[in-house]
């Protein structure tokens, strides 16, 4: 386009729009605008609007601005004979911008109140397509904001129809009120602010909680780990019959777990004493199989290197019947029949009693 043609440019209700497609912009009645979808881009950043502040928040928001931005709307009222007057052209620049037609269909001047309708309200065509019900509130800031200025009252919008809700217009009465915009919002911080220290206070109660918890979990654990190595303690006993000789009385079910356990009290045992002979009594031990066997050889070849011997007593009938069919191999160590038996073995055989 040359310096020389005009902008494209279109009168509405006697109001201009022009556009500057070469810079990306538009105006309306000299003023920068833009257009927007009120079903979808409007209606997405309601949507965020409403997520970020909350139901409540959310609508006094958007009346809190509406009532702010009135004093360029008041500017304008005053050019004209009466504040109605002003008002009727400012709904013709509303209706030209697609806010909606807004009428007053009620005005006391006296009472200081008046009725005012809208139609196609852009907050209602949003929500429309939304399918949602949050109120038309831009307008009803500004409603309050004119005719508070107007009647020198603080006033406020109460809806009593709404086109979300199947009426035809949007429909608010402006009366006098003696609580504003900024007491309720300053309720909100309020109470928000309390939820928030309530909130601190349920979180740090729970944290104490859990802390005692894991604390008490934690002595329970040391209790438990204590406890198991007394047990462990009782259950592999290591006695010393006298000097040089050691007793280990096996009693119930041996595992893979315990016959390792029997093996580190036994190697223990033997170090601290100075052992030469381990009396290893399965008397009251009713099964052995050849993980436990295997064990109890690899502790005597164990024991033998520490310069001492193992002998095993108490081998019954069916412990010896398995031993035999699982092939378990116990040459090299000395066994007895029974515990007696195995003592006075030790006493013959090169373990004197040196009490």
């Amino acid at each position: 386009m040359s310096d020389g043609e005009s902008l494209p440019h279109i009168d509405v209700l006697g109001l201009p729009f022009s556009w500057a497609p070469q810079d990306g912009t538009m105006q309306f009645a000299g003023n920068p605008c833009l257009c927007i979808w009120t079903g979808t881009s409007m209606a997405e950043l309601l949507g965020a609007l409403y997520r970020a502040a909350g139901p409540e928040k959310y609508g006094y928001l958007l009346q809190a601005q509406g009532r702010t931005s009135v004093a360029a709307d008041l500017a304008f009222i005053s050019t004209f004979p009466t504040f109605l007057d002003g008002l009727a052209e400012i709904n013709k620049i509303a209706s030209g911008a697609g806010w909606g037609r807004f009428e007053v269909v009620q005005y006391d001047a006296a009472q200081h109140t008046a009725v005012l309708r809208i139609y196609n309200a852009w907050e209602s065509l949003a929500q429309q397509a939304m399918g949602v019900q949050w109120g038309v509130h831009y307008y009803a800031g500004k409603f309050a904001g004119w005719f508070s200025h107007h009647f020198e009252v603080n006033c406020w919008a109460t809806p009593q129809a709404a086109m979300v809700q199947g009426d035809p217009y949007d429909e608010f009465l402006v009366a006098p009120a003696s609580h504003t915009i900024e007491d309720e919002l300053d309720r909100i911080e309020r109470e928000e602010q309390e939820r928030q220290t309530q909130l601190e206070a349920l979180v740090a109660r729970r944290t104490a909680e859990l802390q005692a918890t894991v604390d008490a979990l934690q002595e329970a654990q040391h209790t438990l780990e204590s406890q198991s190595d007394t047990i462990r303690a009782m259950a592999t006993p290591v006695v010393q019959l006298w000097r040089g000789v050691l007793l280990v009385p096996m009693i119930g079910t041996v595992d893979a777990s315990r016959a390792q356990q029997v093996t580190e009290a036994i190697l223990e045992g033997v170090a601290q004493q100075q052992a030469d002979l381990v009396i290893l009594d399965i008397t009251g031990v009713p099964l052995v199989d050849t993980q436990v066997a295997q064990a109890f050889i690899q502790t005597a070849q164990a024991v033998k290197l520490l310069g001492a011997r193992v002998m095993i007593t108490g081998i019954q009938p069916q412990i010896a019947q398995t031993l035999v069919h699982l092939g378990v191999d116990l040459r090299g160590i000395e066994t007895q029949g029974n515990l007696q038996a195995g003592i006075a073995a030790s006493l013959n055989r090169g373990a004197p009693y040196r009490g």
